[in-house]
């Protein structure tokens, strides 16, 4: 599984990428990828340093994570 972590002030952030079949340092590259992490009301935005994105929306959030 590769994810990232995001900490900003009081904030911590988990977010996971997938499952991958792959190794240790290609998945480091994976997580690596992830530039930027846009909060939003309803949605969550993940930037790419290719400047490709990912937009997860409220639908999806409300099963995929929760606050602490």
């Amino acid at each position: 599984v590769v994810g990232v972590e995001y900490y900003e002030e009081d904030l911590f952030l988990e977010i996971e990428l997938g499952t991958f079949h792959t190794t240790e340092l290609h998945a480091q590259r994976i997580a690596n990828s992830i530039h930027n992490v846009i909060l939003l009301e309803n949605q969550i935005v993940l930037i790419f340093k290719n400047a490709d994105s990912i937009t997860l929306t409220d639908d999806f959030l409300k099963y995929a994570f929760k606050f602490r």
